[in-house]
Protein backbone atom coordinates (compact mmCIF):
# COMPACT_ATOMS: atom_id res chain seq x y z
CA UNK A 1 0.00 0.00 0.00
CA UNK A 2 1.45 3.46 -0.94
CA UNK A 3 1.85 5.45 1.68
CA UNK A 4 0.49 8.67 1.87
CA UNK A 5 2.33 12.14 0.71
CA UNK A 6 -0.08 14.23 2.18
CA UNK A 7 0.45 15.84 6.02
CA UNK A 8 -3.63 16.21 5.86
CA UNK A 9 -4.55 12.79 4.70
CA UNK A 10 -2.13 11.48 7.18
CA UNK A 11 -3.57 13.18 10.83
CA UNK A 12 -6.81 13.21 9.51
CA UNK A 13 -6.84 9.53 10.28
CA UNK A 14 -5.37 10.36 13.34
CA UNK A 15 -8.31 12.58 14.16
CA UNK A 16 -10.83 9.85 13.80
CA UNK A 17 -9.08 7.62 15.92
CA UNK A 18 -9.00 10.46 18.72
CA UNK A 19 -12.86 10.81 18.65
CA UNK A 20 -13.71 7.43 18.08
CA UNK A 21 -11.83 6.55 21.58
CA UNK A 22 -13.22 9.68 22.96
CA UNK A 23 -16.70 8.38 21.58
CA UNK A 24 -15.96 4.67 23.39
CA UNK A 25 -15.27 6.69 26.65
CA UNK A 26 -18.59 8.82 26.37
CA UNK A 27 -20.50 5.50 25.67
CA UNK A 28 -18.40 3.52 28.84
CA UNK A 29 -20.33 5.70 31.56
CA UNK A 30 -22.41 3.35 32.42
CA UNK A 31 -20.11 0.18 31.92
CA UNK A 32 -18.36 0.04 35.51
CA UNK A 33 -15.78 2.06 36.67
CA UNK A 34 -12.71 -0.56 35.30
CA UNK A 35 -14.60 0.24 31.36
CA UNK A 36 -14.69 3.79 31.82
CA UNK A 37 -10.63 3.78 33.07
CA UNK A 38 -9.78 1.29 30.29
CA UNK A 39 -11.39 3.89 27.58
CA UNK A 40 -10.29 7.10 29.67
CA UNK A 41 -6.94 5.60 29.05
CA UNK A 42 -6.98 4.85 25.92
CA UNK A 43 -8.13 8.33 24.42
CA UNK A 44 -5.98 10.32 26.95
CA UNK A 45 -2.70 8.13 25.62
CA UNK A 46 -3.90 8.49 21.81
CA UNK A 47 -4.25 12.09 22.55
CA UNK A 48 -0.74 12.84 23.88
CA UNK A 49 0.81 11.14 21.48
CA UNK A 50 -0.69 12.98 18.87
CA UNK A 51 -0.11 15.90 20.44
CA UNK A 52 3.76 14.87 21.00
CA UNK A 53 3.83 13.83 17.44
CA UNK A 54 2.53 17.15 16.46
CA UNK A 55 5.18 19.08 18.68
CA UNK A 56 7.94 17.05 17.72
CA UNK A 57 7.76 16.27 14.34
CA UNK A 58 5.52 19.13 12.75
CA UNK A 59 5.66 22.52 14.61
CA UNK A 60 9.38 22.05 15.16
CA UNK A 61 9.87 21.62 11.24
CA UNK A 62 7.42 23.96 9.90
CA UNK A 63 8.95 27.90 9.40
CA UNK A 64 6.63 30.48 8.41
CA UNK A 65 7.02 32.54 5.19
CA UNK A 66 4.61 35.18 6.50
CA UNK A 67 3.43 36.35 9.20
CA UNK A 68 -0.33 35.13 9.75
CA UNK A 69 1.07 31.80 9.23
CA UNK A 70 3.56 32.18 12.05
CA UNK A 71 0.77 32.67 14.72
CA UNK A 72 -0.65 29.27 14.08
CA UNK A 73 1.76 27.36 15.88
CA UNK A 74 1.63 29.05 19.23
CA UNK A 75 -2.38 29.22 18.75
CA UNK A 76 -2.59 25.38 18.61
CA UNK A 77 0.20 24.90 21.30
CA UNK A 78 -2.39 27.08 23.58
CA UNK A 79 -5.01 25.34 22.62
CA UNK A 80 -3.43 21.81 23.17
CA UNK A 81 -2.73 23.02 26.82
CA UNK A 82 -6.01 23.78 27.22
CA UNK A 83 -7.67 20.49 25.86
CA UNK A 84 -4.65 19.23 27.95
CA UNK A 85 -5.76 20.67 30.89
CA UNK A 86 -9.76 19.80 29.96
CA UNK A 87 -8.65 16.44 30.22
CA UNK A 88 -6.94 16.27 33.49
CA UNK A 89 -10.72 17.44 34.92
CA UNK A 90 -11.84 14.54 33.41
CA UNK A 91 -9.61 12.13 35.57
CA UNK A 92 -10.75 13.55 38.79
CA UNK A 93 -13.99 13.17 37.64
CA UNK A 94 -12.96 9.12 36.65
CA UNK A 95 -14.01 7.76 40.45
CA UNK A 96 -17.61 9.74 41.14
CA UNK A 97 -20.44 7.71 40.25
CA UNK A 98 -22.69 8.69 37.41
CA UNK A 99 -22.28 10.54 33.78
CA UNK A 100 -19.21 12.54 33.49
CA UNK A 101 -19.62 15.68 31.19
CA UNK A 102 -17.54 15.72 28.23
CA UNK A 103 -19.60 18.14 25.68
CA UNK A 104 -16.82 21.32 26.53
CA UNK A 105 -14.03 18.87 25.77
CA UNK A 106 -16.03 17.80 22.49
CA UNK A 107 -16.80 21.16 21.82
CA UNK A 108 -12.72 22.50 22.08
CA UNK A 109 -11.60 19.58 20.14
CA UNK A 110 -14.19 19.72 17.17
CA UNK A 111 -12.76 24.14 17.04
CA UNK A 112 -9.01 22.65 17.58
CA UNK A 113 -9.72 19.45 14.47
CA UNK A 114 -11.49 22.25 12.36
CA UNK A 115 -8.55 24.86 12.52
CA UNK A 116 -6.13 22.05 11.95
CA UNK A 117 -7.85 20.46 9.05
CA UNK A 118 -8.93 23.36 7.85
CA UNK A 119 -6.02 26.22 7.92
CA UNK A 120 -2.96 24.04 9.58
CA UNK A 121 -2.35 21.24 7.58
CA UNK A 122 -3.50 22.20 4.22
CA UNK A 123 -0.57 25.25 4.44
CA UNK A 124 1.99 23.14 6.02
CA UNK A 125 0.92 20.75 2.10
CA UNK A 126 1.21 23.54 0.29
CA UNK A 127 4.00 25.83 1.69
CA UNK A 128 6.33 22.79 2.30
CA UNK A 129 8.80 21.46 -0.03
CA UNK A 130 9.06 17.75 -0.52
CA UNK A 131 12.28 17.05 0.91
CA UNK A 132 10.72 18.45 4.25
CA UNK A 133 7.53 17.66 3.78
CA UNK A 134 8.71 13.84 3.39
CA UNK A 135 10.58 14.20 6.63
CA UNK A 136 7.92 14.97 8.95
CA UNK A 137 5.49 12.47 7.38
CA UNK A 138 8.39 9.94 7.76
CA UNK A 139 8.57 11.41 11.62
CA UNK A 140 4.63 11.38 11.71
CA UNK A 141 4.83 7.47 10.86
CA UNK A 142 7.35 6.14 13.13
CA UNK A 143 5.91 3.78 15.78
CA UNK A 144 7.53 4.55 18.70
CA UNK A 145 4.91 5.75 20.47
CA UNK A 146 2.61 2.59 19.59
Amino acid sequence: MKKSNSILKIMLKDHGKIIKLLDDFESSAGEGSQKRTDSYNAFKWELERHFLTEETAIFTSYEPEDDENYKMVPKLLNEHKAIKELVGSLEESLASPGGIDISELKNVLKQHKKFEEESFYPVLDTELDSARKNSIIEKINEKMFY
